[in-house]
Parts: C-alpha cells; structure tokens; sequence
C-alpha cells in the first residue's frame, strides 16, 4: 500500500560496504589486504603474448548466479594482458541492467603476459531483481539474481533498517460483515464465484528512534488484497477485529497488530499460501515472502448450505416477521457463519440489509436460529439470505382492530377508534 507516485528507480538504490564498491586484486588465488597497495604476480599458466603495446583480453566476469536479498556478494574480473609490454588497464565495472548505480571505476599496472583477477568489495542489494553487470572493456557481462527471503509464516523480517514485521496468521471466509458509517445498516462484502476472503494478522514494530512508515506494500499471492468494501467504504467499517494495516505509520518503538484483507480462488486456498512484501513494481521478484503450509497437505476451508429458510406468508403491517434459518456446516472444522437477511419491496429494486447472523457451527453439523425482522412495509416484501439467495415473499397486510383497541400504523401513528355511533333518518 504505497503511493503510486513514488519513483521505483529511487527504491532500487545500490547499497555496498562503505556505500561504494572498491576493488582488491588477487595474485593467483590468494586475496590480498588492500586495493591501492597490492600488485599481481604472474600465474603458473604462461599467456601467449603480442609484441607491442599493452592489449588487455582473455576477460571474463565471475560471480555467483543468485543471491538471497541484503546477502553480500563479490565479482571478480578475470583479465590478461596479451600485448608485448606493461600497461595500465583502464576500465570500469557497472549495472547495465538492474536499475542500480553502482559504475566502479578500475585502474590497474599488469605486465605483459600476467593475468589478474580483481575482485570487488562486498555488494547488496535492498531490492530484488536480476542485475547485469558489464566491464567497459569487453562485451563479458555477469548476471546475478536477488532472490526474496523466505520463511515459514511468523518469522520477523526487516521492512526497513529500523521497521520490523510478522506475518502471524491468516483466516478464509465466505464474507464480511460491515456497516458504513453515518448509518445504521448492515452490509456484507463477498468474493467473486468459486473465491473467499483471506484476513491476514501482521504485527509491525519501530525499533528505531524516529517514526517509520512502510516503503513497499503487502501483497497476496495468486490474489487480491482489498482496498475497499462495496463501492467505497473504507475496510476499517468491516467487522473484524482489530484494525486494518493502511496508511501505516508508527512512532519511535510504537507497536502495531493489524490485518489485510485479500480474495483468493478456493482451489488455490487449500494449497500453501504466501504473502509477500514488494519494494518496487509488482513485475518483479518480492523482496520478502512468508509462506502457511497445510499440516495434511490440503486445507480445510468453511463451506456453508442452506438447509431451511422459512418466512410466514402474511404478516400485519407494523408487527415483526420471524424468519427460521437452518445453517448446515459442510467442512471438517468448526466455522464462523457470516451472513445477512435482506429485503428489497416487490421483486425489483436493491436489496438492502435487514438483520445479521453470525453464529459458529461445528463441522458437519446444523444450526437453527429464529431472526426478528423488524419491518415499516406494506404490500408485498422479498427477503432473501445473503450469501446464498434462495428468497421468501411477505405480504404486509392492514390490521383487524376491534373498537376501542389503539393500532400503531407504519408511520408511528397511532390510531384509536371509539364510540360508534348510528342514527335514523325520519321521513
């Protein structure tokens, strides 16, 4: 969750020891102590030569293939000089590719017939990616992969030098209850066919002495992590507990519990699921992964039925509707039900939220519940119980009243009718 704004070149800054990668040369294979004061000894190898000034080749560009992200990594240059006298090699070694800075310049003495190796100074890097490096001399080039780091969820990774997180746990859903604000009904969010919501616990903490905020977001593999709910409530309306992790801020060694809120294919949610951290574009690689493995291989999900929803045909107008729901748990654990009545008048129109249900069930077992459904209509209403939609038709009908008895029309009126009265009409 990060400003879209933001300048990726600028999070794929070249970190190295010291800020800069420095060169040491290495006679035959034994390293030396310093760049500046070191010189090369021949190896055992005789190199044929040219008559002629200094011609430097036979280069090649070594290094490991892939890294894990903040491991650091030296490359060594492989170099001959070919021609028939001492010369000064001239070059420099750079990213070409990679988005990073680093351009070291190299300046070394080699006699003719000697081969060399130099070998930089240890590089970072605080971005995952694969970065090619290129030698000014030579078309040789090097490519090394920066590999996210990975765990096992709860593990603690550095966000930044100063900002540390957890990914504790994660939880799928059928829905979400949550209610906007400035009114007093209740909603739910649903995923798209064949999806579920996925809430996942992270804990952050400032270690630092100054306020930290996150410089990438979280991101849900093989899903989408939620911004919103319904068209443009914000997720701080679901009712979850706790608070969501958006617009992360914390101050000097503050501590903060959270959750993100995702949707993720059912097929791809009983398998290991990952959340991962991302500095940069989402074209490449994460920087970080926290990966929840199924103990059994394959996890269970809630899956819910309905088996009875049961409304009256008529109810007067003015009095509450009781609506009989029978919830089936057809899972092997035991599940949380989400789900919410709704009404629309006639069989058109919007269906706009009556009354929640939230009640747990245990795996392979049903639950009944009586909801009072408290209603200002007349004229016929349909009700139906979200997620599934089987729906339920009621006719509001005008109320019997004996005289004398008060009724309390929809509109909060109430209305009493007394002392009926009969004359004659005398011709």
């Amino acid at each position: 969750m990060t400003d879209s704004n933001r300048s990726t070149t600028n999070r794929r800054q070249f970190l190295a020891a010291g800020t800069a990668a420095g060169l040491a040369l290495l006679a035959g294979c034994g390293s030396t102590t310093g760049s500046n004061n070191t010189t090369a000894t021949s190896t055992s190898t005789p190199i044929p030569t040219t008559s002629g000034p200094a011609q430097f080749g036979r280069a090649a560009l070594l290094g490991p293939s892939t890294v894990t992200l903040g491991e650091s990594f030296r490359l060594t240059l492989d170099v001959a000089n070919v021609g028939g006298e001492t010369g000064t090699l001239t070059t420099n070694i750079r990213v070409s590719d990679g988005r990073s800075i680093l351009d070291q310049p190299i300046e070394r003495t080699i006699d003719s017939g000697e081969r060399v190796k130099i070998q930089t100074d240890p590089i970072q890097f605080d971005v995952a990616d694969s970065y090619t490096f290129s030698v000014g001399i030579s078309k040789v080039s090097h490519t090394v992969t920066v590999e996210p780091k990975t765990a096992a969820f709860g593990t603690t990774f550095d966000l930044l030098d100063t900002l540390k997180a957890t990914v504790k746990s994660i939880d799928f859903q059928p829905a979400v209850l949550y209610s906007p604000s400035g009114g007093n009904q209740t909603l739910l969010q649903q995923p798209s066919s064949n999806r579920l919501l996925a809430v996942t616990r992270v804990d952050l903490e400032n270690v630092g002495s100054q306020s930290a905020s996150l410089d990438g977001e979280f991101q849900l593999t093989n899903g989408e992590l939620r911004r919103t709910l319904g068209t443009n409530t914000p997720l701080s309306a679901a009712k979850i507990d706790g608070k969501p992790l958006s617009d992360v801020q914390l101050s000097a060694g503050q501590q903060r519990s959270g959750w993100l809120l995702g949707e993720i294919p059912r097929s791809t949610a009983r398998k290991a699921v990952s959340i991962i951290y991302q500095r940069d574009s989402t074209g490449t690689s994460p920087e970080l992964k926290w990966t929840n493995t199924p103990q059994q291989g394959t996890r269970d999900l809630p899956q819910f039925a309905i088996e009875s929803f049961q409304l009256p045909n008529e109810v007067t107008e003015g009095e509450s509707a009781t609506a009989n729901v029978t919830i089936a748990n057809k899972g092997n654990s035991t599940w949380t039900f989400r789900g919410l009545i709704e009404s629309r008048t006639g069989n058109n129109g919007n269906w706009g939220g009556v009354a929640p249900i939230t009640t747990q069930v245990r795996p392979g077992q049903s639950i009944q519940q009586n909801v009072s459904i408290n209603s200002s209509a007349d004229g016929t209403v349909s009700y139906r119980l979200a997620p599934f939609n089987q729906t339920k038709t009621v006719e509001y009908v005008p109320p019997t009243v004996a005289f004398g008895r008060s009724y309390t029309t929809t509109e909060n009126v109430k209305v009493t009718v007394s002392n009926l009265q009969t004359c004659c009409v005398l011709s």
